[in-house]
């Protein structure tokens, strides 16, 4: 995953969580038959995996952008 989550650019990631966000409101958040129920669950587990992509690229864009922030947290440990 660390590889993968280099390679996707934030933006990318900001479009493909508006998106599949866009799907599951289409959907009502459940959808009206079994596949639909299915298909809404593995939106919302992609909409986890994406969010800590992200999650991890803003982190990294911060600290590479703020070293003071990671020594204040080196301090800490």
């Amino acid at each position: 995953m660390e590889q993968y989550t280099s390679n996707i650019s934030e933006q990318t990631l900001r479009q493909t969580i508006a998106y599949i966000e866009s799907r599951l409101a289409d959907m009502n958040d459940g959808g009206e038959c079994l596949y639909e129920h299915a298909l809404a669950h593995s939106y919302r587990e992609m909409l986890v995996q994406y969010g800590r992509r992200l999650f991890l690229i803003q982190s990294r864009r911060f600290l590479l952008s703020e070293p003071s922030a990671v020594v204040a947290y080196a301090k800490t440990k």
